[in-house]
């Protein structure tokens, strides 16, 4: 019998890595879950026994080299990371920590590792849409691979400054690294505080959705599934030291994205509902546009399943589920509003 291969994922009770971990296993990996845990964190893969946890928050180098030393993986996955743009406004202290000392702590501990071993090693570090910056809202081209990197808010910053970590260890040190840049995911086991789900609950409480500013602001949004499973084409088959964009290649605005949520609540729940739709204080150093160009990961032969009717009808669907709610740690949120500082 074949033996099954051992992958790492870090942060794997957050978003992406909960659904990742699902593809990862139904591929018959054998995976270790490496997550700090915080209020925002969900329990599936801290307490499913088909999937080894360890609590650690990255920063602890001496633990992440002996946790490399004792599963001797073949891959490792880097997808821990402090993710909200609001909360980064409000204090970007966790993110620099997280983001790129975390990263950091990584890189060091992995090139211990492989230091004296001779085998075949992976290491996927993610990034996101945003470290390019802003786009005019009138392009229609998408970031590629080599657009500039110009990040504006504090996350953005601190994750391009992972990647830029990344490349350097990938140049200096011959660390075999691969770089994703995804645009923005939705979809099952996204925390409250995201755009989605926090529609999804005002929609359900028959409260009012704020828009940022003019509503204008466009995104090129991705089902969670259909990035992991380009996750894993560029694990299986990406070149060492490239960089992939993850995406959609199409842009909608915010205000045309919770207008479409309205529409497919209506079709889950059977029933008319009343658009309240307001329009509040923008962001700081809002980004008017991301999109993606995702013709290279195209090339490498993935494609997206989903589309973003049918994605969005499975997530609500999800959210419905009292019984799914009950993965997430934190099980009140406030809804307050972040990010005005």
């Amino acid at each position: 019998m074949k033996k099954k291969k051992t992958i790492i994922v870090t942060g794997g009770c957050g978003f992406i890595g909960t659904n990742l971990i699902d593809h990862l296993l139904a591929k018959k990996f054998n995976v270790i879950n490496i997550d700090k845990i915080s209020s925002i964190s969900n329990l599936r893969y801290k307490k499913d026994k088909k999937v080894h946890f360890i609590k650690n928050n990255l920063l602890n180098e001496k633990k992440l080299y002996e946790i490399f030393k004792r599963y001797n993986p073949n891959y490792l996955i880097h997808l821990a990371a402090e993710t909200h743009v609001d909360r980064s406004i409000d204090d970007s202290n966790d993110f620099i920590k997280s983001n790129i000392l975390g990263t950091y702590s990584l890189l060091q501990a992995c090139q211990k590792f492989l230091k004296n071993k001779k085998k075949k090693f992976k290491f996927v570090l993610m990034g996101t849409d945003e470290i390019f910056g802003d786009m005019d809202i009138k392009s229609k081209n998408g970031f590629t691979e080599k657009s500039c990197v110009n990040p504006n808010n504090p996350y953005s910053a601190s994750k391009a400054s992972a990647i830029n970590l990344g490349r350097a260890w990938f140049n200096t040190y011959d660390l075999p690294i691969l770089f994703i840049n995804c645009s923005n995911n939705f979809g099952p086991f996204q925390f409250y505080e995201k755009l989605l789900p926090t529609i999804i609950f005002r929609i359900l409480n028959d409260q009012q959705v704020g828009i940022y500013g003019d509503g204008k602001n466009q995104r090129d949004w991705i089902f969670v599934k259909d990035h992991v499973n380009a996750i894993y084409k560029v694990l299986m088959t990406g070149n060492i030291g490239e960089t992939y964009n993850v995406g959609t290649g199409n842009s909608l605005s915010n205000l045309n994205f919770v207008k479409l949520i309205y529409k497919i609540s209506e079709k889950v729940l059977k029933k008319s509902i009343k658009k309240k739709i307001i329009f509040i204080k923008d962001r700081p150093g809002h980004d008017r546009k991301y999109l993606i160009n995702p013709k290279k990961i195209i090339k490498l032969g993935w494609k997206k399943k989903y589309k973003i009717e049918d994605a969005l009808e499975m997530t609500i669907r999800w959210y419905l589920k009292k019984e799914n709610l009950n993965y997430f740690q934190l099980k009140k949120y406030n809804f307050l509003r972040l990010g005005l500082k």
